[in-house]
């Protein structure tokens, strides 16, 4: 789909904020589900305060989940009803291990070694632990699985850090290269002490104004994700009239980049959509990023018909070019 097309759905279906109480108004079926798992509604209302964004896309609505603290140990229950009612139709990733996987087995020489090391790591586990959890529940439910984040390949972290290096030793030998090369350093050194910090661009509680006009690629994520969930909730619609049958998108991220995915679909100050379009346009240039929504869903039929259990696993379906 491309930038024009993305820009017409925007005018026509223009994403809103729900607030708490809505969001509780639009799940009877999660309701419908607790009454049957024994949970308390109590709890499950402060979750909705507490970890939820809502947003409501057309007939579609989104729920923006923060996974940040939830833990393979202590995993809410109130997260595993709502990935597993009957009105949710999709669920958004932020990491896919099988994607992830996949994409290192390919790289030329070394890639089934990176594979293996990926698989020990205990950083890349901790990364893939909340969506590892939701791809079960997706794959009980038989539901979808998507992603739309660039961060899928190594190709994401040569444009990461290789990149920025890449520049200054050029510069080096073509000096007009060294303004661009100087920029590119500072912007990385900047960004990066913010994520580590929890400042700036990875602040949890304010979305700074001088966000609106720095690049980054932890930023270019949120942007193409924020088209992802438009794409998805343009595909997966309402059908029913009935108000018991919704129809809802489940999206799980940390708490800064969802509060700032929220932000990117539903803010509709003028500087900051102009921002936001120039910001896709120079994102789409960055050399061999996935800008894409990809869909997977867990396919077993083929490993019954040949009692083959390692035929069995998560299949691509779908890949929609944003």
């Amino acid at each position: 789909m491309g930038l024009t097309e993305n820009a017409v759905n925007l005018n026509v279906t223009q994403p809103i904020l729900l607030s708490p109480d809505e969001i509780m108004n639009s799940i009877p079926d999660v309701y419908a589900d607790r009454k049957r798992s024994m949970h308390g509604d109590l709890t499950f209302k402060q979750f909705i305060y507490d970890k939820c964004i809502g947003i409501r896309i057309g007939p579609t609505d989104v729920l923006i989940v923060d996974e940040d603290r939830i833990h393979p140990q202590w995993f809410y229950p109130e997260l595993s009803d709502l990935a597993g009612a009957s009105g949710t139709k999709a669920i958004m990733v932020e990491y896919f291990k099988p994607e992830l996987l996949a994409n290192t087995r390919r790289i030329p020489i070394i890639g089934e070694q990176l594979e293996e090391m990926a698989t020990r790591n205990k950083i890349v586990r901790d990364k893939v632990s909340v969506s590892n959890i939701l791809a079960r529940i997706a794959q009980h439910n038989d539901k979808p699985v998507a992603v739309a984040d660039i961060a899928n390949k190594p190709a994401y972290m040569v444009n990461y850090s290789f990149l920025p290096s890449a520049l200054l030793v050029a510069s080096s030998v073509f000096h007009p290269l060294i303004p661009l090369a100087a920029a590119s350093q500072a912007s990385l050194i900047f960004n990066r002490l913010q994520e580590f910090t929890d400042r700036g661009h990875f602040d949890k509680k304010t979305i700074h104004a001088y966000e609106k006009i720095l690049p980054d690629l932890e930023d270019a994520r949120r942007v193409i994700v924020a088209l992802g969930i438009q794409e998805l909730a343009s595909e997966y619609q309402q059908k029913s009239t009935d108000p018991s049958d919704p129809c809802r998108i489940l999206v799980s991220y940390p708490k800064a980049h969802g509060m700032r995915i929220a932000n990117y679909l539903t803010n509709q100050d003028a500087f900051f959509k102009a921002t936001r379009n120039a910001k896709e346009l120079m994102y789409r240039t960055f050399p061999f990023l996935d800008v894409s929504l990809r869909q997977y869903r867990f396919k077993e039929s083929l490993a019954r018909l040949t009692e083959d259990a390692s035929l069995a696993g998560w299949q691509q379906f779908s890949n929609m070019p944003l």
